[in-house]
This record gives structure tokens, C-alpha cells and sequence, in this order.
């Protein structure tokens, strides 16, 4: 099949901004619907009216946004382009990236309920945040490794921040705990988890009952952080 045009329609349901995409045929008599982790495809008839359209899609809009979810669900990441208008998560609330153009020098800061980045190119502005995440990474996880640590009276060697896409932390023979910087996107509740988990395996280093006896000593409700963590950590990245 022949594809003769393409556009881009948009319609609001609720508070959400359903972004759709028309590819139009010479060929085809009627209106389909796809939705998949990137986009929202609508196949049409040339003939048809992009309000026509746009009325199609309000009227699938519950269905949509239900397989979008489904589609969040499953960890997909999120393809940011770093420009103002976009959400940033720290410690569970989610704010408003603000991008300005350098003045003198590129910065970051946190202002009420936005991420304000001056930083004339997106690579710079990631790099910026990043940072910032960093340092407030060893700022709070040492903390909360005390905190912890006090509970169990054994202390690591050393506390770690690192980038560490494939784990949340980690723990050695020696007594060194790392921890992966994306946590301080993660609401407090799930950050503590991952430093009680990791704490826990300064005294037993395997996942044998006995180290979830311990760890529920500490963390009564660790299991229903766990699953949280499972379930939303895809949505704690840059």
C-alpha cells in the first residue's frame, strides 16, 4: 500500500495530551487506530478531515491512554530531549525542566516546582542535571546508610555513588556499598529500601531467608517497596 501523506494531530482528554500521528492512503476506505511504546498511529483515507480524525481519537482516548500506561508499565524508557516543558522526578516529585540559554556560564537549580537548566544545548543540560543528582546522591544515601547502619551496629568501609545502570546498589567482600545516583529520583520510601537492602548485606551477603528475616527486622514493609521499586524504576532515568 501506497502512502501518499503524513501529518500530526493532537486532541486533550482530561489533563492529558493525546500526540497522534496520520498517515493517509489513496487506497484504504477506513479508519484504523495503533498505539505502541512511541507513538499514536492513525491510518485514514485521503478524503477524511483531520477534525474527523481528531474526533476519532477523543472517542478512543480511554483506550488509548489505558495501553499507554500498559506500555509505561513495562519499563520502557522515556526518549527525553531535554527542553523545557518536560518532566524531572527528585525523591518522588515530579517537576518542570525549564531550559534557559547560557548567561555566564552553564548552572542548575532547583526553584519551587521547576528545574531550572541554563544550558544552551541539550548534551550540556543532561550533563548539568546529572551532576546535581550526584550531589545530592552524597548528600542523603551517606545518611541514610548511618541511619541504618546504627540499627544493625555494622558500619560499611565505604559508601559509593555511582552510575551503575544495571543495579539500584550494591555490596562487597570488603564492606564497600554502592549506590547508583537515579535513586534520588525515586521516592524516599524506595531510596531507604535499596540502602537497607545493601546494609543488610554487610552482615549476610547472599538472599537466604536469614537475610530477609533481617532485612524485615528493619524494614517491616519491605516487600511492598520492593514491588514499588520494580514497578516504577523504569521511570527514574535521564
Amino acid at each position: 500500500m501506497r502512502v501518499v501523506d503524513k501529518e500530526r494531530g493532537q486532541v486533550k482528554f482530561g489533563q492529558r495530551r493525546i500526540v497522534f500521528e496520520v498517515r493517509r492512503s489513496s487506497r484504504r476506505r477506513t479508519v484504523g487506530l495503533q498505539v505502541d511504546a512511541e507513538r499514536v498511529l492513525v491510518a485514514a483515507p485521503y478524503r477524511v478531515r483531520l477534525e474527523t480524525l481528531e474526533a476519532f481519537v477523543l472517542s478512543k482516548a480511554p483506550w488509548i491512554v489505558e495501553k499507554q500506561n500498559e506500555f509505561a508499565e513495562m519499563g520502557l524508557p522515556f526518549r527525553r530531549k531535554f527542553e523545557t516543558g518536560e518532566p524531572l522526578l527528585y525523591l518522588g516529585r515530579q517537576y518542570t525542566l525549564e531550559r534557559l540559554p547560557e548567561e555566564e556560564g552553564p548552572t542548575v537549580r532547583l526553584w519551587g516546582g521547576t528545574f531550572q537548566v541554563w544550558a544552551n544545548k541539550a548534551s550540556t543540560a543532561r550533563k548539568l542535571l546529572e551532576v546535581w543528582y550526584k550531589d545530592r546522591a552524597l548528600e542523603r544515601i551517606p545518611e541514610r546508610v548511618e541511619f541504618y547502619s546504627q540499627q544493625l551496629g555494622w558500619a560499611p568501609q565505604a559508601v559509593y555513588i555511582r552510575d551503575q545502570r544495571s543495579r539500584w546498589g550494591s555490596c562487597n567482600l570488603k564492606g564497600e556499598l554502592r549506590f547508583n545516583w537515579r535513586l534520588m529520583m525515586a521516592p524516599s520510601p524506595l531510596l531507604d529500601y535499596v540502602v537497607a537492602h545493601e546494609v543488610c548485606h554487610l552482615l549476610i551477603f547472599d538472599h537466604s531467608p536469614a537475610f530477609w528475616r533481617l532485612l524485615g527486622k528493619i524494614m517491616p514493609d519491605y516487600e511492598e517497596r520492593r514491588r514499588r521499586l520494580a514497578l516504577t524504576g523504569h521511570q527514574y532515568e535521564l
